[in-house]
């Protein structure tokens, strides 16, 4: 099955059968739901591992790194952006699903079948081309999201989790802004470099200090985003020593400079 996508910019759905290949950690500016239809798959989210079988619903709040990989299957994947909540949906609807862990709900099988039902109905709205096609979208979200919030998750998560990984993970996710070099890392997890990198790209699919510096150029963005230090000082405070390799790295992780992308961000 090829490719179907279909919506806007604040909000879209597609259908699609999985690649088996291995997806890099990255992160989304809008929420995503992922319900599996066919197949299985391993989701690495923030610092954990869940593995995904059919029917279940993968819930990621913006702004949250995560990667999966394994065999393919048929899939849906919905985004919706930050304004399209704020349209149709209150803080009361919202704060379960930002907030409460885990990332997946599995629930029985006419749980299963009701969160297929909306979105199919949500993937079918545009074939249509009514005007009221997005309040329609957002109905079929609503009664997606009021089951997940409210039915009983039966999804209990694997324990054959790699725990080095998810402790590395949380330890960079956590201490970014300090950490100097790769060694600090492995000295702190008792393993040599070499077995650390090779362990790390192994197993998330990108190189350690890779994901180092995505992380601390994340966090950058939410400073630029949420007010006006000097980009001197974000660099410094999200852990670079200097200021042309944040530049630098920020560049090659979003295609603008930092300077651009605060005059981007003010004109939206």
């Amino acid at each position: 099955m090829e490719k179907e996508s279909m919506g806007s910019r604040d909000f879209y759905i597609e259908k699609r059968v999985n690649k088996a290949q291995l997806h890099n950690m990255h992160h989304h500016s809008s929420y995503e739901l992922y319900y599996l239809v066919k197949g299985s798959r391993e989701y690495f989210i923030e610092d954990r591992f869940f593995t995904v079988e059919e029917g279940d619903l993968v819930i990621i709040p913006k702004e949250v790194f995560h990667r999966t990989e394994g065999d393919g299957g048929l899939r849906f994947l919905v985004h919706f952006s930050e304004s399209f909540l704020g349209k149709y949906f209150t803080d009361a609807t919202l704060q379960p699903l930002v907030t409460s862990l885990p990332f997946v709900f599995r629930g029985d099988r006419h749980q299963q079948a009701q969160l297929l039902h909306c979105l199919t109905r949500m993937e079918a709205v545009f074939e249509k081309s009514a005007s009221n096609r997005e309040a329609v979208f957002a109905g079929y979200l609503h009664q997606l999201l009021f089951a997940v919030v409210n039915e009983e998750n039966t999804y209990i998560p694997s324990d054959h989790a790699d725990v080095r990984i998810t402790g590395i993970v949380q330890y960079i996710n956590e201490n970014y802004n300090t950490v100097s070099d790769i060694d600090e890392i492995a000295q702190r997890f008792y393993i040599s470099k070499y077995h650390l990198c090779r362990l790390f790209k192994k197993k998330l699919g990108i190189p350690l200090v890779a994901y180092l510096n995505t992380v601390k150029i994340h966090h950058a963005c939410s400073m630029i985003r949420e007010g006006d230090a000097k980009l001197t000082d974000v660099a410094m405070q999200c852990g670079f020593n200097s200021s042309s390799y944040f530049c630098k790295v920020f560049k090659k992780e979003l295609g603008v400079s930092p300077a651009e992308y605060r005059i981007q961000h003010k004109q939206r």
